[in-house]
């Protein structure tokens, strides 16, 4: 079933037409391109909740309600039930319902047909069903397959640490700087008619001479909020690789966790994944990754990203001056002068889920593996700061870096100056391959201007001991340089790691 619905996504992806040839010369990668980075996101979230003890501790405010920590500490996963003939109550998690009154009408003319459930859903429910499965708006047949197979579950992710560029949209080109995500699938950037994006830029369509509206409405859902607006197409430019026809969303409003000084966001997921890719025609299916849009018109030689993050987090006063990583886009191994010895490979299983690995334990110098008896999926998200696993192993894990309670379950601080000083080592195992963090890779500091406070790297969500997915965020890799790899000559993608230089 895999290998099935895998193809579907390759098929889907060779039917998008418009390949339009640029000049010869124009360059095709691997592009090298900067990342800025941000301390902000989920963690300033959680920040605001906490304030410093008399002893030095990070505890919780006093007056802090339980409402407010569950809209912090909400799960990064949204996963549908397996069967998508049970209850809709049950298929969208809590947090969503309200999110399904920012949809605007559609009007994309999509007649589908009427579901067996005693009572059908809403046409928004409807829409997220069926996108929540890899379907397209011409998917009947992913749909259908999807309803017997427990492998397809979307997980969706909130942002606890931003890393952001610049891509240009439009003829002539505007530059707009976004966030580089790897749990997500959408491009969107402000629309002039943007309700809640403050002095962050605008895509203005009429100032493009390319540009193109579809005519329709879609909501792109986060783990902790939405970006909902109009899907457009256009010129694209990310660093000197240049596309056209790049599907995007021009959001009328947005409910996301970023500051204020980035426009918008760039999931680097699998177009599969994406919501705009859910209901345009069939001739845009592909066409809202960049990457795959990239790798159709010829600019890049191979459907390949690598990501390299600093190590360090860096507190300036001025975010935009701060370097934080690179992209590097095209090419089969990434950018060679940012890690070093072999890269591991690791299987993804299809191209209708996320870049998830199998995880096959975790211990602390102990030894013990930690992981329980269930098959889990690590996802590979650059949107993630922590590293997101069951309680009960992030509990454990705590015990040996003093970890101890901020009052907020499933958050637990750690002295930054002692970890980064400790010998003490812990092993991750993906697909059989041991991947270790040393004290030195795990402080992520709580308040910017303290560097004794920090948050611990391994925390918990109320979904991670019932869901088969845990996140590999940032603390682990900004050790492990990324290669992304859609691999489509042997059928499946594939991550690779490297140990980073910094």
């Amino acid at each position: 079933m895999r290998a099935t619905l895998g193809a579907l996504a390759l098929i889907g992806l060779a039917a998008v037409s418009g390949t339009h040839a640029e000049d010869a010369t124009e360059p095709r990668g691997p592009t090298i391109i900067p990342m800025l980075r941000s301390g902000e996101g989920r963690l300033a979230q959680r920040r605001d909740l906490l304030r410093r003890s008399d002893e030095g501790l990070a505890v919780l405010k006093e007056g802090v309600t339980e409402e407010q920590i569950k809209a912090v500490m909400t799960s990064h996963f949204h996963a549908p039930q397996r069967n998508v003939t049970g209850s809709i109550k049950d298929a969208i998690k809590d947090g969503i319902e309200d999110l399904l009154d920012k949809i605007r009408p559609g009007g994309d003319g999509d007649e589908e047909e009427e579901s067996e459930e005693e009572e059908p859903p809403a046409d928004g429910q409807r829409r997220r069903l069926r996108r929540a499965f890899g379907a397209s708006k011409h998917g009947k047949q992913r749909r259908q397959l999807a309803q017997i197979s427990s492998t397809v579950a979307p997980a969706n992710n909130n942002y606890d640490c931003l890393y952001f560029t610049n891509i240009q949209l439009g003829t002539p080109g505007v530059s707009y700087t976004v966030i580089i995500d790897t749990g997500s699938s959408d491009l969107w950037v402000p629309s002039p008619w943007c309700t809640s994006c403050g002095n962050r830029k605008r895509y203005n369509p009429a100032g493009s001479t390319t540009s193109q509206s579809l005519g329709m409405a879609v909501t792109s859902y986060y783990g902790l909020g939405s970006a909902w607006g109009n899907i457009f197409t256009d010129n694209a430019r990310f660093g000197n690789l240049a596309v056209t026809g790049q599907v995007f969303i021009a959001a009328n409003g947005n409910s996301n966790v970023q500051p204020d000084y980035v426009d918008g966001l760039m999931g680097m997921g699998f177009s599969g994944m994406s919501w705009a890719n859910s209901v345009v025609p069939w001739a845009y299916v592909g066409k809202s990754s960049l990457v795959e849009n990239l790798y159709k018109q010829g600019k890049i030689s191979q459907p390949t990203f690598g990501v390299w993050l600093d190590r360090y987090v860096s507190w300036s006063a001025e975010p935009s001056t701060v370097i934080g990583g690179e992209l590097a886009i095209g090419g089969p191994a990434g950018n060679t002068a940012r890690y070093t010895g072999a890269v591991t490979w690791l299987n993804v299983p299809n191209y209708t889920g996320w870049w998830s690995v199998a995880w096959t334990g975790i211990s602390g110098p102990d030894g013990i593996n930690l992981k329980p008896a269930r098959d889990i999926r690590g996802l590979v998200d650059t949107g993630t700061a922590l590293i997101v696993m069951d309680y009960a192993v992030a509990a454990k894990l705590n015990t040996f870096i003093g970890g101890y309670s901020t009052g907020i379950r499933g958050l637990w601080a750690i002295n930054c100056n002692t970890i980064a000083a400790s010998p003490i080592q812990f092993t991750i195992s993906l697909q059989g391959y041991n991947f270790v963090l040393t004290g030195k890779d795990l402080p992520s500091r709580v308040w910017p201007t303290n560097g004794s406070v920090c948050y611990s790297p391994f925390q918990s969500s109320a979904s991670s001991d019932v869901l088969g997915q845990w996140l590999i965020g940032d603390v682990f890799l900004r050790k492990y340089y990324q290669i992304y790899d859609y691999n489509y000559a042997a059928g499946h993608p594939r991550v690779g790691l490297a140990v980073a230089l910094h």
